[in-house]
């Protein structure tokens, strides 16, 4: 097998980790995530809940985001929750302390 230096590169390759990270950055970017691993969709629903005393249920929250209940359901509520954002209660979804020290009273959209 040759060795990495004797194969050949295309012009515009990432071949080193600080490359494939910034190409990784500007990826999410482009798709609209955060810092914290956040789409569009996910900061709306942490702007709904932190701006919120009381817990909400998974189809207010999905309804309020524009989103079908099955979607929120299964793939933002699952990061939202292993991010430690939001926690499920017996009266519906809320904001975690985590979350509002991050986020204060405000959220970027």
């Amino acid at each position: 097998m040759p060795s990495s230096a004797s194969v050949p590169r295309m012009p515009g390759e990432c071949h080193t980790a600080s490359c494939r990270t910034v190409h990784v950055g500007q990826a999410a970017e482009r798709l609209g995530i955060d810092e914290r691993g956040l789409d569009l969709v996910d900061r709306q629903a942490m702007k709904l809940l932190v701006g919120r005393r009381t817990a909400l249920g998974i189809k207010g929250i999905a309804a309020a985001i524009g989103l079908e209940l099955e979607t929120f359901e299964e793939v933002h509520e699952p990061w939202l929750e292993r991010s430690g954002l939001i926690e499920r209660t017996p009266e519906g979804r809320r904001a975690t302390q985590k979350a509002r020290k991050i986020y204060g009273a405000q959220i970027p959209s």
